[in-house]
This record gives C-alpha cells, sequence and structure tokens, in this order.
C-alpha cells in the first residue's frame, strides 16, 4: 500500500506517493484535468519506463515527449531554451502540464521550465534515481547551471505530485545506487537516529536493494526532507534569505 506524505503550505502544497509501484492508474487521476502533457526524460532511461507512462495515460490526451541527452550538460540554458520553444509550438497553455520522469538533471530543468512558461504552468516529478527520489524532486527546487556553476539559475517551485517508485531503483546501475545511498547515510547520522538504526539493522537487504526496507528508508528520508523545505519556507517569509 502506498504511503503518502504532504508537503509544502496551503495552496501550493502537493503530496508524495512512495510505493514498491507508485506508477499505477494513480497517474490518471493525478493527469485528468490536463489537455495536453509534455513528458520530459533522458536518453538513458529504460525505455520500458516511458512506454509504462505512456499506456497509463488516457488515449483522449494528446501526449509528446521530449528527450535530453543524459548528463548534467544538458541541465543547460540550451535545453531549457529548446523545451520552452517546444512548448510554445505544441501550443501549450496553463491547461497542460510538463512531467518529469528521470533523475535530477531531468527534475530540475522540468521544474525551471514550469516556473518560467506563461509564468507557471503545473508539472509532476517522478523521479527514477534514488537520490533524486529522496532529495532533488522533494521541496521545489528548479533550476539550470551556467557557465560559472552549478544551480546557479533556478526558482523554488512546486510540483502538482511527486510520484516515488521504488521499483525504478532496481535497474540502477551500483554508481548511481551508492550515490543516493550517500545521501542517505548522511542525513541518517546528522539528523534521523530512526533512519541510522534502518541503515545499520539492515545492511544487507540495504546492499540488496530490498522493497521493503527501501519503503522505509525513502519514507523517513522524504520526511527530514519536508522539515527542511518547511523551515526553509518560514525563514523567506521572516526575509532570512
Amino acid at each position: 500500500m502506498a504511503k503518502i506524505i504532504k508537503v509544502g503550505k496551503k495552496n501550493s502544497q502537493y503530496d508524495v506517493v512512495i510505493a514498491r509501484n507508485a506508477i499505477t492508474k494513480t497517474i490518471s487521476s493525478a493527469i485528468k484535468s490536463y489537455n495536453k502533457i509534455l513528458i520530459v526524460t533522458d536518453d538513458g532511461l529504460p525505455k520500458k519506463y516511458l512506454a509504462e507512462i505512456k499506456k497509463l495515460i488516457p488515449k483522449s490526451k494528446k501526449v509528446y515527449i521530449y528527450i535530453l541527452p543524459a548528463g548534467e550538460k544538458s541541465k543547460s540554458i540550451k535545453s531549457f531554451n529548446l523545451i520552452l520553444e517546444n512548448l510554445a509550438s505544441l501550443k501549450f497553455d496553463r491547461t497542460d502540464c510538463l512531467i518529469a520522469l528521470g533523475g535530477g538533471m531531468v527534475g530540475d530543468i522540468t521544474g525551471f521550465v514550469a516556473s518560467t512558461y506563461l509564468r507557471g504552468i503545473d508539472f509532476i516529478q517522478i523521479p527514477t534515481t534514488l537520490l533524486s527520489q529522496v532529495d532533488s524532486s522533494i521541496g521545489g527546487k528548479t533550476g539550470i547551471n551556467i557557465s560559472q556553476g552549478k544551480n546557479l539559475v533556478g526558482a523554488f517551485y512546486n510540483p502538482k505530485k511527486v510520484f516515488i517508485s521504488l521499483s525504478y531503483l532496481q535497474t540502477l546501475s551500483d554508481k548511481e545506487y551508492k550515490s543516493g545511498l550517500g545521501e542517505v547515510i548522511k542525513y541518517a547520522f546528522i539528523l534521523n537516529k530512526k533512519l541510522h538504526k534502518i541503515l545499520k539493522s539492515n545492511t544487507g537487504l540495504v546492499l540488496s536493494r530490498d522493497l521493503k526496507i527501501l519503503e522505509e528508508i525513502v519514507y523517513a528520508h522524504v520526511k527530514i526532507s519536508r522539515s527542511s523545505f518547511l523551515r526553509m519556507n518560514l525563514s523567506m517569509e521572516r526575509g532570512r534569505y
């Protein structure tokens, strides 16, 4: 059964849905009010994942795909402009939405495009890496890189929904999985004794990517990220940012 965590405040609040396979028919209800949908992904994503998403979208919807080259270099002004031009040529308006299907790069640039096109249209996050599931998809952080540095251009802009499917983690490379795991371990040591205990008591299951343990880990981490996000919002309201 899916676990749901609410993130954000008031009108900008959204659900983070966590399940062993969160990409089920529930996505149909999340997009029922939209006319056109642009799925932004990258060429490193297994093709079956994109095919699964397309099957779940009602045939009454117009669905378009924009595929970026995999890697951090795609989180650029050039890619940003190309996606904006694509939306404009397809005559997207505020009755339409974007879906970010991929890791942190895809989520960051898609969210930034959504925050700026027509001064803001809706988008949905479907993170497919452990790092994006526990960090970059939570808190409305969007952005692109410029030659002077990473994430120097961006905005805080919340998605309408985040669907976290733990089954995506089964196909990650060891490098990608351990990169996300490093972020989890860092937070466990600094901010959460319960998460630290789960990791310490289930080392073998964590390394073997047991879905039940991963569900506990991701759920605990998203709750930490949510708390950090709420504190940041409060600081922004008080003029500290």
